[in-house]
């Protein structure tokens, strides 16, 4: 039968086979390898693009495997960075869409394309406008998100502001933030406290 739950502005309502029939709604695939039909940067030791070497649109910046990779401090037009090892970015206005095959730090900064990692994702003190793509954790906090993120790991969320979604494999943790719009859905497991939203929330499990 169906359970009802008063709760402050409003009524939750829980159907007993609602986890069965949203536990597989969301399938999440790994990015392909970005095609890069001209290359402006190729690094193959630990490599760092700041102002003096950044190159003109459309960018073209890639490393060897397992390279080390860091944007500072620069402004990096349209185009494609491509980290095959660690890459750290901040201080920067990146309009690339930013694809990284070990983790992926982000502080300080703006991002206008999206992100694709296939390790774990920290983003501190940045706004995001596109969508993040992420193979392993997401941590974001005391950040701004405008697009949504898709995770195959957990997500924590600390300390930020959302317009986007967020939806993960894992669960998803969200405190100390303003979510304005969008959907938060987890797999597993939803905690959330200490915060404002405005969101359809949809778990697998508990929230």
């Amino acid at each position: 039968t169906w359970q009802y739950y008063p709760i402050p502005g409003g009524e939750l309502i829980i159907h007993p086979g609602t986890a069965d029939t949203i536990n597989d709604c969301l399938t999440y695939g790994s990015y392909s390898t970005p095609v890069m039909s001209d290359i402006d940067l190729y690094f193959t030791t630990e490599a760092t693009v700041k102002w003096s070497n950044v190159p003109k649109e459309p960018v073209g910046i890639t490393t060897a495997p397992g390279v080390t990779l860091r944007v500072s401090s620069c402004t990096v037009p349209a185009g494609v960075i491509y980290g095959r090892g660690e890459t750290i970015i901040s201080n920067c206005n990146v309009y690339s869409d930013v694809y990284s095959d070990g983790n992926l730090s982000i502080s300080n900064q703006s991002i206008y394309g999206d992100i694709h990692c296939r390790g774990n994702l920290v983003i501190r003190d940045a706004t995001v406008h596109g969508d993040v793509y992420c193979d392993g954790d997401v941590t974001f906090y005391s950040a701004a998100l405008r697009g949504s993120i898709f995770s195959n790991g957990p997500i924590k969320m600390n300390d930020g502001s959302m317009t986007g979604s967020l939806l993960s494999m894992s669960d998803i943790t969200v405190s100390s933030a303003s979510i304005v719009k969008g959907i938060v859905y987890s797999h597993t497991k939803i905690r959330a406290g200490n915060m404002s939203a405005h969101a359809v929330f949809f778990s697998g499990g508990d929230i």
